[in-house]
């Protein structure tokens, strides 16, 4: 009898520590990453891929439209490096950004332009964000253009 008494006060001690944890400030989570996105807009506008690269976590992936996905940061600057000789504006616009009660993990959901010469393209962006010890890291950065493909390749997708 003892021990189904001590093993419940255990189990209630337990349970209540639980319920007793302190959930975090979405809302002040959201403004970091808000933030995090400004410093993106910021460090893409310097022509900074390593400004850029500090943003995402060391396993961290880009999933661009058509191509393979780059994986760690250093594969990720070198990425974005490939911008800078192009002389690309590039901006992102947060539209919702939405962090897990858990206060460790969050979704940004956004629209892009992008200019370079005679390059124009608008369209929306979907990020994977982890709280790893006080930053928040890009996990996911994936996107796609609001442009129709263009006909050679359709042409190419309707013959497979």
């Amino acid at each position: 009898m003892r021990f189904t008494r001590l093993t419940l006060f255990a189990a209630t001690l337990a349970l209540t520590g639980f319920a007793c944890q302190k959930k975090a400030d979405t809302a002040a989570e959201e403004k970091a990453i808000r933030d995090a996105d400004a410093a993106w807009n910021t460090a893409v506008a310097a022509k900074s891929d390593s400004a850029v690269g500090v943003l995402y976590a060391d396993n961290g992936s880009l999933m661009p439209p058509n191509e393979k996905v780059v994986t760690g940061t250093a594969a990720i600057r070198s990425y974005f490096a490939l911008l800078w000789p192009m002389n690309a504006t590039l901006v992102i616009t947060p539209t919702a950004v939405t962090v897990a009660s858990s206060g460790d993990m969050a979704t940004d959901v956004g629209t892009y332009t992008i200019s370079a010469g005679t390059m124009n393209d608008t369209g929306k962006y979907l990020v994977h964000w982890h709280k790893i010890g006080n930053d928040w890291k890009i996990v996911d950065d994936m996107w796609n253009s609001d442009m129709p493909m263009p006909a050679a390749a359709m042409d190419s997708v309707a013959k497979k």
